[in-house]
């Protein structure tokens, strides 16, 4: 083998490793991330979860919420999935609704139920934006300065905002349009 072509083997190898041990520091950093939250909203059972990482369909973001083993499982694409799925275990199987206030506590009970059943949620919904508008004027002007140290610990559902959506019928139309006709996961 040339000799001037061993040095940059061996530089396309070291690359390579690199790129991909970036990889999965990155994937390790986002899991860190929604066990924070977890840890955050549910202090003490971030271990009763195991998070893992799926692939979305083509143009789509997926979550998936279900039971193995005793632990409580949330697959998403991403963290954001992660964390909708963390949510929607919260509200549908522990039945919690979170606040965006840090004083309304979340009441959990002593041991988490495991999901009844495995749920898989998709959307095609890309531009999502975190709060809307009525939020600056009516909300935000009366918190004190622990509620926006924590409002980025709201599950991430809350982020999907939907203005005029309870009201509008015309709302509740484009949203489903822009859904594919379903829902914002359907």
């Amino acid at each position: 083998m040339n000799k001037a072509v061993v040095p940059k083997l061996y530089l396309v190898g070291l690359f390579a490793a690199l790129f991909c041990f970036s990889l999965r520091v990155c994937a390790v950093e986002a899991d860190a991330a929604v066990r924070g939250l977890i840890e955050r909203i549910a202090p003490g059972n971030a271990g009763d979860f195991a998070i893992e990482s799926i692939p979305a369909p083509e143009g789509e973001n997926v979550f998936e919420v279900e039971a193995r083993a005793g632990k409580i499982v949330l697959r998403g694409d991403g963290p954001l999935s992660r964390a909708v799925a963390f949510n929607w275990y919260l509200k549908h199987d522990v039945f919690v609704d979170v606040s965006w206030y840090v004083d309304d506590s979340v009441n959990l009970p002593a041991k988490l139920p495991l999901p009844k059943e495995k749920i898989r949620l998709t959307t095609k919904i890309k531009n999502r934006f975190f709060l809307n508008y009525c939020t600056f004027g009516y909300t935000m002007p009366f918190w004190r300065w622990r509620d926006w140290e924590t409002s980025g610990s709201s599950p991430t559902h809350k982020t999907v905002a939907r203005p005029g959506n309870e009201i509008c019928p015309d709302g509740r139309r484009t949203l489903r349009r822009a859904a594919g006709g379903g829902t914002i996961f359907r």
